[in-house]
């Protein structure tokens, strides 16, 4: 299997939260495995995860 880089890009145009917050959230699964960032989503507490 080839290594592949792949870009994701995700965007709301209604979120009822601050950028700052939801980068703190975004912070936490970049650059990080789709299995690994999907745990550190579900195991954190804060709302904007």
């Amino acid at each position: 299997m080839k290594n592949r880089d792949v870009i994701v890009k995700a965007g709301s145009r209604v979120l009822k939260s601050t950028p700052r917050k939801l980068n703190l959230a975004a912070d936490l699964v970049r650059n990080k495995k789709v299995s690994f960032a999907n745990i550190q989503l579900r195991f954190c507490e804060k709302k904007s995860c």
